[in-house]
């Protein structure tokens, strides 16, 4: 998969994978959650994101998303790990809608297998999935 900052696709393809990566990071106990705010989640970006009119603006509403986790994780423990998972879920489908069967290919058998499997019932055309 290519990137390139004037490319919408590839930009909000990329900050989605970056926040995978952050939310993986965090269930492998490599980074922290405040450490994923200070850096990454934070109302900062969020307001960077809706300036740019080049990202989609539901990956502001994904940040936003990120930083109730810990909230969720205070408040009521009990949802914390569905919340976070359902977020992951969310990311993983839109990577999904944005890019192409082609472009997926490239992707290692996590998105090839756990992706698909997991965002299949986002999905109306499921047949299209099942291809891949």
């Amino acid at each position: 998969m290519y990137f390139s900052s004037n490319d919408e696709k590839s930009l909000n393809t990329l900050l989605l994978l970056i926040c995978l990566g952050m939310l993986n990071a965090i269930d492998k106990k490599v980074l922290t959650e405040n450490f994923a705010e200070k850096v990454l989640f934070n109302p900062r970006s969020v307001k960077i994101l809706k300036l740019n009119k080049k990202i989609d603006p539901r990956i502001a509403d994904f940040f936003l998303e990120f930083l109730e986790l810990d909230d969720i994780r205070r408040i009521i423990p009990e949802q914390y790990e569905a919340k976070k998972e359902n977020l992951r879920l969310t990311l993983l489908s839109f990577v999904v809608e944005l890019n192409s069967k082609d472009e997926l290919q490239c992707f290692d058998n996590f998105l090839k297998e756990d992706l698909l499997e997991k965002t299949k019932n986002y999905f109306v055309n499921k047949e299209d999935l099942d291809e891949l």
